[in-house]
Order: C-alpha cells, then sequence, then structure tokens
C-alpha cells in the first residue's frame, strides 16, 4: 500500500457521553491535551441538532481559517448496530447523516481530516463511503467492537505518543497493545477496496458480453467486426473495456481525492490504474507509518467551549 502525508495542527474534542461514563472526553483535556503544544477545543453535545451544529461550526471555523489543519475526536457510544452514534438524550445518528458534514469540513482541509472516534463499534463508520464522490475523511481511527472505558482512557497514552514523535504508527502501539481492538484506515485503503468491488460488480453482469452484443448489433448482425477474425473482434472489445474502466478510475480517483479541486493531492495518492486491478485486498493496518507530521504551535491559547 502507498502511504500519503497528513499534517494537524488543531484537535476538537467533541463530548457526546453522559455522566455515566469515565468522562473520557474531559480526562483527555485535562490530562493530556491542553499541556501539549497543539490547539484544542473542547466541545460538548448532548441531542443530535447540538452534534450537528459543532461541526457545522467546525466547517466554518475553517471555511475562514484555511489555516487549521483539524482531528476531530468523538466520545460518545456506538449503537448495537454499528450504524452510528447514541447521544447522552437518546437521540441516534447514523453515519449517513454525518458524511455530508465530515465530507464538508474534509473539503475545506483538503483532504486531511483524521476522525478519532471513542465510541464502540464505531469503525464501521468507513462504509459511510457509499460512493466515490469527496472522500469525508482522510483518515479513522476506532474500535471494530465494544469496548471499555479503561480502553477509551487509552487515548490519552495515543496522544502524547503522537503528540511527541509525529509517528502514528508508534501512537497505535500506546492505544492497543495487542492490536486487535483499534484500526486505522485511511481514504487510500478505502478507495481501493471500494473500486475493486465496483470492478468486480461489473465483471458479474458480463460486461464483455454486453460490449460485443453491441458491435454485433453495429455490424448488422455479424459476429466479427469487418476485415478482423472472431478472435480480434474479442480482443477489440476487451480493450474497449478496458479503455472505459482506466475513463472512469481516473473520474473517480480526482474526485474521491479532490484532485479536481486540488491538483497537489495527485502527489498525495498516486495510485494507478494497474496497482488498482491488483486482487488481494488491502490490509487494514496504517498506511500513513512516519508520514504523519503533526505542525504544532507553541503557547497557543486551548479554548474550551460548551
Amino acid at each position: 500500500m502507498l502511504g500519503s502525508s497528513f499534517q494537524s495542527n488543531k484537535i476538537f474534542i467533541i463530548d457526546a457521553l453522559d455522566n455515566s461514563g469515565y468522562a473520557a472526553g474531559e480526562r483527555l483535556y485535562k490530562d493530556c491535551i491542553r499541556y501539549d503544544n497543539i490547539v484544542s477545543d473542547y466541545l460538548t453535545a448532548n441531542t443530535k441538532d447540538e452534534f450537528v451544529t459543532l461541526l457545522e461550526n467546525i466547517n466554518l471555523q475553517l471555511k475562514n481559517n484555511q489555516q487549521i489543519l483539524p482531528i476531530l475526536h468523538i466520545c460518545a457510544h456506538g449503537n448495537e448496530s454499528g450504524t452510528g452514534l447514541v447521544l447522552p438524550n437518546g437521540d441516534c445518528i447514523g453515519w449517513s447523516t454525518l458524511k455530508p458534514h465530515f465530507a464538508n469540513i474534509n473539503l475545506q482541509c483538503k483532504n486531511n481530516l483524521l476522525i478519532v472516534f471513542a465510541a464502540c463499534k464505531s469503525l464501521d463508520s468507513i462504509f459511510m463511503i457509499e460512493n466515490f464522490k469527496a472522500a469525508p475523511f482522510y483518515a479513522v481511527i476506532a474500535p471494530k467492537d465494544d469496548v471499555s472505558g479503561s480502553d477509551i482512557v487509552g487515548y490519552i497514552d495515543f496522544y502524547r505518543e503522537f503528540l511527541s514523535t509525529s509517528n502514528i504508527t508508534s501512537a497505535m502501539l500506546k492505544l492497543d497493545a495487542t492490536g486487535q481492538k483499534f484500526k486505522l484506515v485511511d481514504v487510500l485503503w478505502v478507495f481501493l477496496l471500494s473500486w475493486r468491488k465496483h470492478v468486480a460488480f461489473y465483471d458479474s453482469i458480463p460486461r464483455y458480453k454486453i460490449y460485443k452484443r453491441q458491435i454485433v448489433k453495429m455490424q448488422g448482425g455479424k459476429k466479427a467486426i469487418p476485415g478482423l477474425s472472431r478472435a480480434q473482434t474479442n480482443s477489440q472489445v476487451r480493450k474497449k473495456i478496458d479503455k472505459t474502466r482506466r475513463k472512469i478510475f481516473k473520474e473517480m480517483k480526482e474526485e474521491f481525492f479532490m484532485i479536481d479541486i486540488y491538483p497537489g493531492n495527485d502527489s498525495r495518492f498516486p495510485v494507478t490504474y494497474e496497482e488498482s486491478l491488483v486482487q488481494s485486498q488491502p490490509p487494514l493496518t496504517s498506511t500513513l507509518g512516519k508520514d504523519i507530521v503533526v505542525k504544532t504551535k507553541k503557547n497557543k491559547r486551548n479554548r474550551r467551549t460548551s
């Protein structure tokens, strides 16, 4: 898997847990982040409307200051089905609802949004990508299954390591020594997996036969292009399929990685059409490694907002 660069200079902690929890978001803010050389905001939400308003305000903040490169750290309960979050007042907010808000924020920061979930079964949030529209995040860190309060508090060690070394690989080891509960998934992984599913779907329809029928129809019922044998006709059909698929891949890649808006992203996500056709499923591991850079600013005043 190809790596890609990532930068961050601000962390937004959104605490949407009730009082029965470990106060993970507030502890993270008090015990770790506000002591490091990075700007951080502590925000709270009790309802779906409040949660959405926070995301809209963050998006506006980035729109007014495009130098902000954010991490969203979200503390909440995940629902049993893994399809979204449960807020303190009982509201459920699904990934489909959150997707456009995350996408807007990610667009403002040029595909640099890291979302860290402290919520059970929140790794399923990566499936909010249902098509090849602009990616709603650069990367997600989240637990695949249920986690305890003590597991979530482990994010304190994660951030201490991450902010001091800029190395997300070593930070992930601090978060989860067993490597079983928390996973990091980036957009390159999601794009390749989605593209291969797209290719497999159309291959299952036999696209080859569809194109061949079209050629036969154009040739007045003849099963070969005039002057070519059937084998040569089949070769032409395969070339047509490949040409069409290359065009679709290019269009999807440019929109997904925002290359059509930010041309510099082309070098950040240099996956090629040929690489995309490798049939093995990409491993569910970090592709970021030491490429992550945390831009810290000393003596910045951290803000706490309710």
